[in-house]
C-alpha cells in the first residue's frame, strides 16, 4: 500500500456515478488489489488477454483487459514499462483507430458498453503521464480522427462521401459517435488540449460548426462531449454554436449551459454569465426567454449576480420576460443603482402598488393550484402542458418586487419614503376587523398580504413588520378568518416571514413553530403548535331566504320609494339588456357613479337592481359591469338582514294597496302566482307585461316582446 502514496498516484476511485454503492465498493477493492499485484501475476494477466497472440479483437478477453486498465495499469511506472516492453497498449490503441474499421464499425448494442469504457479509461491513464502523452503523439490514433473529421469539410480537399467515417448513418448505428467522447476526455487536461491542438482536431471541430448541410447531430454531440472546466478552445466552440444560424442549435446550446451551471463547471460566473447575456439579444424569443430563466436560476449565487450586473445588459426589448432578471438586480446594491439610473425602480414600484400586486396573486394562486393537483397523462387538463406542470412543481417562489426591493438598504429607504408599507399595514388592520365578502376587496387584501410577506422574508424587511406589529394581526387573520382563501394566503405569508431568524422568533412567541434543518437551512413554512387554532372553520348559520317564494313584487309600486337619481339608475340598468341602448346606458351609469358614488352603496337601490336582473336577460359582460358598479355594497350580516327587512316591508305595502283599478286586479287574478306550482309560476311571471303611469295611477296592459319599464313578480 506504500506505493499508492507516491506522487505518481492517480485517482483510484474514478467509477461511474450511476453504479450502486455496493458495486462501487466492490470495484474499489478490486482496483486496490489489482494495483498491487506482483510482476508474475501481471504478466500472466497480459498473456491471458490474448492481445499479444491474436490480432482478432473478437477473441480477446475484454474482461481481463478492463481489469488491467482499471487496476495495475493505473500505476504510471507499470504502464510505462508495458508501453516500452510489449505491444499490448499499441494493439489496443490500434483497435480504436477509426480507419482500422474495428471499433468504428461495431454496431450499437447493449453488450458493447465495455469497449467504450475501456477506451475512456485507457486514454485517461495515458494522458496522465508523460510517457503516455509521448505515445499518443507518435501513434496514428489522433491523426486518423483528425483526418476523418476533416472529411466533413468540403474545403479540406480530402472529402470522400462514400468513405466518411462520421456520416449521419454511422453516427446513429455504430460506435463512431464515441470518438467525440474520447476527444472530450482529452479536453479535460492541459496536456490533452495540446494533443488536440497538435493534430488540428480543434480546427476540424471549428469547421464542423460552420457547416451548412444541417448536421445538427454532430453539433449536439460536440457540445455534450467537450469539457469546459479549462479556458480553452472548448468554450470558444460553444460560443460559436450559440450564435449559429439555426435556431434549434442555438436553443440547444443555451439549454446546455444550464446543465453546465448545475454541474458546477469552473468559472461559470465569468464566461457562462457572459455567454448567456449575449443570448438575451437572440432574435428568437425562445432562446432569449430560455437565457432569462437560466440567468434567473444562476443569480441565486451572488457572484453570478454581480457578474451579470457589471455587464449592464439592456433588457427593454424583452418586455415582461425580463422582469424576473430586473428584480434580481434589485437585490444587489450595484444593480439597484443601475436600475435607478434609468428610472425603472420608482416606475415599477408605482405599477406594483396600483395593479401588479393583484396580478401577482392570480399568478401565484394558479401555480399553487397546479402544484396541489397531481397531473398524469390520463387526468391532466388539456391546457396544462409539460412545462406548466414542471413549473408548478418547482420549489422556487415567484419573485416579488417588494421582496427583492428590501434586500438592499437603498430599497428599504425608498419603501419607507414612498409610504407603501404603511398603507399595507393600515389596510390589513382595517379589514381584519370586518367580514369581507366583495371579491375585489378579497383580492386586494390578498395582494397586500403577499406584499407584506415578501417584505418580511428578507433580513432588512422583517424589521418593518416587527416595528408595526403586523405579524400578530396576520396570525389572527389566519386563525379566525371565515374566508378560506384569506386563511390560506396568511399561512403562506407566515411561511415567508419564517424565512428569517427574527421572524421565526416572533412567530414562536405567538405559538407558531418553524422546523430547522441541518446546516442552518430554513424552510419557507411554519405551523401552529395548536393546530386546531388554524384548522378550525367557524360554523355557518343559515338565516333563511332573502325573499319568500310566494312573494309578489310590483316594481311600479316601489317607484314612489326612489328619488329621481335612483329612478334614472334603474332605468339605465334596465336598458343594459338591450344591445342597442346598452352603450349609452353604460356611459350614463359610469357618469352618475363618478358624480354621485354614494348611490351605488345603497342596499335599497341594489335590491331594485337585483329584481330587474332576475327578470330580464343580460349578457355576462353586462352583469359583470353591474356588479362592478355596486362593488361598494358590503354583504355583511347586517346588510343581508336589512335587505330582508326591506323586502318584507315592501311586501306589506304592496298587499295593503286597494284594488280600485280593475285591470290590475284582473291581471293579478289571471296570474295568481301564489297558487301556481314553481315551474308554472316561472313561466307565467315572464309573460305578464304591463306599464304603470305614475301620473294617473293607471295600469295599461300591453303585449310586447320585451319589458320596457315594469316587472311584476320574481322569486329567488
Amino acid at each position: 500500500m506504500d506505493e499508492i502514496e507516491k506522487k505518481d498516484k492517480i485517482i483510484l476511485y474514478k467509477i461511474n456515478e450511476n453504479k450502486g454503492r455496493t458495486q462501487r465498493q466492490i470495484e474499489n477493492v478490486k482496483i486496490i488489489m489489482g494495483y498491487n499485484i506482483d510482476e508474475m501475476h501481471f504478466k500472466n494477466l497480459i498473456n491471458d488477454t490474448q492481445v499479444l497472440t491474436d490480432k482478432d479483437f473478437t477473441k480477446w478477453n475484454w474482461n481481463i483487459i478492463q481489469d488491467l486498465i482499471k487496476g495495475p495499469l493505473m500505476n504510471h511506472k507499470r504502464l510505462e514499462e508495458t508501453i516500452k516492453t510489449t505491444k499490448f497498449i499499441k494493439r489496443i490503441i490500434s483497435f480504436y483507430r477509426p480507419l482500422s474499421h474495428q471499433f468504428s464499425d461495431i454496431l450499437k448494442k447493449k453488450n458493447v458498453k465495455n469497449y467504450v469504457e475501456i477506451g475512456c479509461e485507457l486514454i485517461t491513464n495515458l494522458v496522465a503521464m508523460s510517457e503516455g502523452i509521448r505515445f499518443l503523439s507518435e501513434n496514428k490514433f489522433l491523426q486518423q480522427i483528425s483526418e476523418c473529421l476533416l472529411q466533413l469539410d468540403p474545403f479540406s480537399g480530402i472529402t470522400d462521401q462514400n468513405q466518411q467515417i462520421f456520416s449521419k448513418e454511422r453516427m446513429e448505428m455504430t460506435l463512431t459517435s464515441e470518438y467525440f467522447t474520447f476527444i472530450g476526455i482529452l479536453s479535460k487536461t492541459p496536456d490533452g488540449i495540446k494533443l488536440l491542438e497538435k493534430f488540428k482536431i480543434f480546427h476540424a471541430l471549428y469547421c464542423i460548426t460552420e457547416l451548412r448541410n444541417g448536421r445538427e447531430d454532430l453539433i449536439r454531440t460536440i457540445v455534450t462531449s467537450l469539457d469546459y472546466n479549462i479556458n480553452s478552445h472548448s468554450r470558444i466552440i460553444l460560443s460559436k454554436i450559440m450564435t449559429s444560424t439555426y435556431k434549434h442549435t442555438r436553443l440547444f446550446a443555451t439549454d446546455y449551459l444550464q446543465y453546465l451551471f448545475r454541474s458546477g463547471v469552473n468559472d461559470f460566473w465569468d464566461w457562462g454569465i457572459r455567454y448567456l447575456s449575449i443570448q438575451l439579444y437572440d432574435p428568437a424569443i425562445e432562446v432569449s426567454k430560455k437565457a432569462v430563466l437560466i440567468l434567473d436560476e444562476a443569480c441565486n449565487n451572488p457572484k453570478n449576480l454581480e457578474s451579470l450586473v457589471k455587464l449592464r445588459p439592456n433588457l427593454e426589448h424583452l418586455g415582461e420576460n425580463a422582469n424576473i432578471l430586473l428584480f434580481r438586480f434589485l437585490s444587489s446594491t450595484l444593480g439597484f443603482q443601475y436600475l435607478s439610473d434609468f428610472g425603472f425602480v420608482e416606475r415599477e414600484m408605482d405599477d406594483w402598488f396600483e395593479i401588479k400586486n393583484e396580478n401577482y396573486v392570480m399568478k401565484i394562486e394558479l401555480i399553487l393550484e397546479r402544484a396541489f393537483n397531481t397531473f398524469t397523462s390520463k387526468n391532466r387538463p388539456p391546457d396544462v402542458s409539460d412545462a406548466m406542470e414542471e413549473e408548478s412543481l418547482s420549489s422556487e417562489i415567484l419573485p416579488h418586487f417588494y421582496g427583492e426591493l428590501t434586500k438592499t438598504p437603498q430599497g428599504c429607504s425608498l419603501l419607507e419614503r414612498k409610504g407603501h408599507f404603511k398603507h399595507f399595514v393600515e389596510y390589513i388592520k382595517a379589514y381584519s376587523k370586518k367580514n369581507i365578502i366583495s371579491t375585489n376587496k378579497i383580492l386586494k387584501l390578498k395582494a397586500v398580504l403577499w406584499a407584506v410577506g415578501h417584505i418580511g422574508s428578507t433580513k432588512n424587511g422583517v424589521s418593518f413588520l416587527i416595528e408595526d406589529g403586523i405579524i400578530n394581526t396576520i396570525i389572527k387573520l389566519a386563525e379566525n378568518s371565515t374566508i378560506l382563501s384569506i386563511k390560506g394566503t396568511c399561512f403562506f405569508v407566515l411561511g415567508l416571514i419564517a424565512n428569517t431568524s427574527k421572524g421565526c422568533i416572533i412567530l414562536k412567541e405567538y405559538g407558531w413553530e418553524t422546523p430547522f434543518l441541518p446546516y442552518n437551512k430554513i424552510v419557507n413554512y411554519c405551523v401552529p403548535l395548536d393546530t386546531s387554532r388554524f384548522l378550525k372553520i367557524p360554523k355557518w348559520e343559515f338565516y333563511g331566504s332573502i325573499i319568500n317564494n310566494e312573494f309578489l313584487y310590483d316594481i311600479n309600486i316601489q317607484k314612489k320609494l326612489y328619488d329621481d337619481i335612483e329612478l334614472k339608475i334603474l332605468k339605465n340598468i334596465g336598458s343594459l339588456c338591450n344591445h342597442i341602448l346598452s352603450n349609452a346606458s353604460s356611459k350614463a351609469l359610469s357618469k352618475i357613479k363618478m358624480e354621485k358614488p354614494e348611490y351605488f352603496t345603497s342596499v335599497k337601490l341594489f335590491v331594485g337592481v337585483y329584481i330587474i336582473m332576475s327578470t330580464y336577460h343580460y349578457r355576462i359582460t353586462a352583469r359583470r359591469f353591474i356588479y362592478d358598479l355596486f362593488e361598494g355594497v358590503t354583504f355583511s350580516r347586517e346588510a343581508i338582514l336589512e335587505i330582508e327587512e326591506y323586502l318584507k316591508n315592501s311586501l306589506n305595502n304592496s298587499s295593503g294597496k286597494t284594488n280600485d283599478n280593475s285591470q290590475v286586479a284582473q291581471s293579478y287574478q289571471d296570474l295568481d302566482l301564489t297558487r301556481m306550482d314553481q315551474n308554472d309560476r316561472n313561466n307565467k311571471a315572464a309573460s305578464l307585461i304591463s306599464t304603470y303611469s305614475v301620473e294617473n295611477n293607471n295600469v295599461v296592459t300591453k303585449q310586447v316582446l320585451k319589458p320596457q319599464h315594469v316587472q311584476i313578480g320574481f322569486n329567488v
